[in-house]
Parts: C-alpha cells; sequence; structure tokens
C-alpha cells in the first residue's frame, strides 16, 4: 500500500507539471490570447459530421481568419482519407494546409454533448479546428496540440485514480 501511495504522489506531481507545462505552452504559442469566449462552443449535437466540422469553424470563417474553402478542404480530405483528424477516441484536431484558405492563426473548440458520427468507431466530442498561416507553424501547433492532449488524459486518469485501503 505504501509503494502505491509514493507512486500515486509521484503521479500527483508529473500532473502538476503538466498542468504548469499546458499553462507555459498556452502562453508562449499566443494562442490563449486567441482562445476567448467566442472561439469556444458548446452544442448539443450536429445532424451530420460535415455539419460538425462547418459548426466548429464558424467561429474562424467568423472572424476573418479563414476562407469557406478551408472547411471544404477539411471535409473533402476526411471524404477521400477517413477520418483521419482524430486525437483520441473523442477528439478531433479539424485542419488543411495553410493555402487551402488560411488568412492569419486562430483555434476554435467545439464541445458536442451527443458525439457527432464520423465512422460506426469515430465519434467526435470534442473537435478543435485550427487554422495555420504556414506549413512550419502548422506542424508545429499540431505538435503541441498532441502532447497537450496527452497531458491532459494523464491528468484525468491521475484525478480519476483512488487510493484505497486493503
Amino acid at each position: 500500500m505504501e509503494r502505491l501511495a509514493k507512486e500515486l504522489n509521484v503521479s500527483k506531481r508529473s500532473a502538476y507539471y503538466d498542468i504548469c507545462r499546458i499553462n507555459v505552452w498556452l502562453e508562449q504559442s499566443g494562442l490563449l490570447s486567441i482562445l476567448d469566449d467566442s472561439r469556444v462552443s458548446i452544442f448539443e449535437t450536429a445532424d451530420s459530421w460535415r455539419k460538425c466540422i462547418r459548426m466548429a469553424g464558424k467561429p474562424l470563417l467568423d472572424n476573418g481568419s479563414i476562407r469557406k474553402e478551408y472547411l471544404d478542404t477539411i471535409i473533402s480530405q476526411i471524404d477521400y482519407y477517413g477520418p483521419y483528424m482524430f486525437l483520441t477516441d473523442r477528439v478531433m484536431l479539424a485542419h488543411a494546409k495553410p493555402e487551402s484558405g488560411v488568412n492569419r492563426l486562430d483555434i476554435s473548440f467545439s464541445v458536442f454533448r451527443n458525439p457527432a458520427v464520423f465512422t460506426e468507431t469515430r465519434r467526435a466530442s470534442v473537435v478543435i479546428a485550427l487554422a495555420a498561416e504556414n506549413q512550419e507553424k502548422r506542424l508545429k501547433i499540431l505538435q503541441d496540440i498532441l502532447t497537450l492532449i496527452i497531458a491532459i488524459q494523464k491528468i484525468i486518469v491521475i484525478i480519476g485514480s483512488q487510493v484505497h485501503e486493503w
């Protein structure tokens, strides 16, 4: 039991470290200043996965950060390649190449209470729509978002763990 408690304490320290890293990353990337209330949405449901992509991208479109073609490209990529943009079972990062219609860096975060169905095994509860104005920045942000998602998943597992007396 003592060994388990020690391991859990290490994990809690690790989770705290991950939370600090998330905050630093958000500040350094500039995404924290972008991700305001107008870019965070909660929806009950989407009629289709295509509608889900359009709903998630609407704040970027409304802000002039992307053109309509950008969302069309994301949809056509999913049609062609399948739902490869999923980071986890329920989190999708909707993105395309900058030349597909990006005007400037932007991001939106959409939550669907009833997940949008992409395939029988792929359903999105969270869709992060990303627009980056160049390929280098896009790849760096994609890597950072993946790191962020992994850190959040670790934190959720640690928070959900309980120490039981034997």
